[in-house]
């Protein structure tokens, strides 16, 4: 695994030019592999009006009414959102939106917003679900999306909720996982979340990480599917592009 892992690290793709005619090279994931249209055009509706992404934070936890996407609407349990990881997420937006161009604000209320993040006592998915679920990002395709952590599951892993917290997100803005092939294409070719990409170069990969801890970040190889959705955002007199890029992970 291994060796296959340190060839993508270093296989370069020609993903294609950019608006400017620069053509994107070293990524070890080609930027097609990880976008699903279909999400990336809801979101698009969505923000079409001022070309921003509202998104609510619902902090205080107890019960609340939600859409619900598919499953439908419901009454969930909620848990309070910690300031640790309240601050958490505020940052990886702000962080976020110096790279895309797409602006992110915060509202005060889940009606107002684009996109709702709820800390749930219990993912339930009914007979269909198998297993525990750590996350979950749905949409109606009216209400926008709804953003669900786990809490319980992941209290003792700081390092795994952020990272799921970033994979949740990263749904609403267009990103899929990298074994998904309903779009016709898949990373390695391979529909087996255990046989497909790392999370080192993509957070929305479902194996484990090859070092101790996974990114809370998007990798680069996220950025730049996120930029060809989004465009990039425009560079500030004076800043390089090496420093409104700087998109290491955090590891």
């Amino acid at each position: 695994m291994c060796v296959l892992c340190e060839r993508a690290r270093t296989q370069a793709f020609q993903a294609g030019d950019s608006d400017d005619g620069r053509v994107l090279k070293g990524l070890s994931i080609a930027p097609a592999f990880l976008i699903d249209e279909g999400s990336a055009d809801l979101t698009r509706q969505f923000t079409a009006t001022d070309g921003v992404l509202d998104f609510y934070l619902h902090t205080p936890g107890g019960p609340v009414v939600i859409d619900g996407g598919g499953f439908g609407q419901q009454l969930i349990q909620s848990l309070p959102i910690s300031d640790e990881d309240q601050a958490f997420f505020r940052s990886m937006v702000e962080r976020l939106d110096a790279i895309i161009d797409l602006d992110f604000r915060e509202s005060e209320t889940a009606l107002g917003a684009d996109v709702d993040l709820y800390y749930d006592t219990q993912i339930d998915l009914g007979e269909g679900g198998s297993g525990a679920t750590v996350g979950l990002a749905t949409t109606s395709g009216f209400e926008g999306w709804e953003l669900f952590i786990s809490e319980p599951d992941l209290a003792d892993d700081e390092n795994f909720r952020r990272y799921v917290l970033v994979h949740e997100l990263g749904h609403a803005l267009g990103l899929e996982h990298p074994f998904e092939a309903g779009d016709g294409d898949t990373v390695n070719g391979s529909t087996d979340p255990w046989a497909s990409a790392f999370p080192e170069e993509t957070v929305m990969a479902y194996r484990l990480p090859l070092n101790e801890a996974g990114p809370e970040f998007f990798t680069d190889n996220d950025l730049q599917a996120l930029v060809q959705i989004w465009g990039a955002e425009p560079l500030t007199p004076g800043v390089s592009a090496d420093i409104a890029l700087q998109t290491t992970a955090s590891f």
